[in-house]
């Protein structure tokens, strides 16, 4: 995997490769990582980075409004990984909701995958103590070695 000074930038294929190719040297020459997908498979996956946290973001922050949870006691409570995870929710909510309104609402499929999510938690509520730690478990060995990469990248970030 290539490392560069910035972020990855998605290159769906389009009616006429050729012609955009100098564009595209050109940002790899910024130092632009470049990553080719189909655009279906682009779609996919934004309706797993986008649909679905934009989604939950939007949740958490209207729950915590139903919930009347004073928001600058709660950040003064939190440990910094949560702090930051609210801080980021704040950042949403400074946003365009049209735009997130948009983004969570792009598709059926889109939506059908949210639904499918939201029957998740469900049936992972009715876990009992030995089925939440087992489910658990059974997620972070699907995850392998992104789960350490992850606290090595936290705790450079915190």
């Amino acid at each position: 995997v290539s490392q560069s000074r910035y972020s990855c930038r998605i290159v769906c294929e389009g009616r006429d490769k050729s012609s955009c190719q100098l564009f595209l040297e050109s940002i790899r020459q910024m130092g632009f990582h470049l990553y080719e997908l189909s655009s279906e498979a682009h779609d996919r996956y934004m309706t797993f980075i986008q649909g679905i946290e934009h989604f939950m973001t939007i949740a958490l922050g209207g729950f915590l409004q139903s919930q009347k949870v004073d928001i600058k006691e709660l950040e003064a409570l939190a440990s910094p990984i949560y702090k930051l995870k609210l801080q980021l929710l704040g950042r949403i909510f400074d946003q365009d909701a049209a735009l997130y309104a948009d983004i969570i609402q792009a598709s059926p499929d889109r939506l059908a995958t949210i639904a499918e999510f939201l029957d998740h938690t469900q049936a992972l509520l009715k876990l009992d103590r030995k089925g939440l730690i087992n489910h658990f478990e059974q997620t972070a060995n699907w995850l392998g070695d992104f789960t350490k990469r992850s606290q090595l990248a936290t705790d450079q970030l915190l």
